[in-house]
């Protein structure tokens, strides 16, 4: 609501009169509130859009580069693995 007066305000949008307590204006279905869940269930709300699934086929190459980067850091935690016990042994 525009006005910062509590019981008056209208829709930042179209300009429809709203009720105190109104947060999505009936006229243009706007929410006046900036977090989303605060809007309630009302029917005729805007909902946030669902991520899409990740589509991407496991040989893409972000897959590949994944899977070489796993494979490099497993093989550097072993070396630092056998570094750090030959180290102990030696003490």
């Amino acid at each position: 609501m525009s006005d910062t007066q509590s019981g008056k305000g209208d829709c930042y949008i179209c300009g429809y009169p709203l009720d105190p307590l109104t947060s999505i204006c009936p006229n243009c279905n706007y929410s006046q509130t900036p977090n989303p869940a605060a809007q309630g269930s009302r029917s005729g709300a805007v909902t946030q859009p669902e991520m899409a699934p990740d589509d991407s086929p496991p040989n893409s190459a972000a897959a590949n580069l994944r899977k070489t980067l796993r494979k490099d850091l497993d093989a550097r935690m072993s070396d630092a693995k056998a570094n750090l016990k030959s180290k102990l042994k030696k003490k």
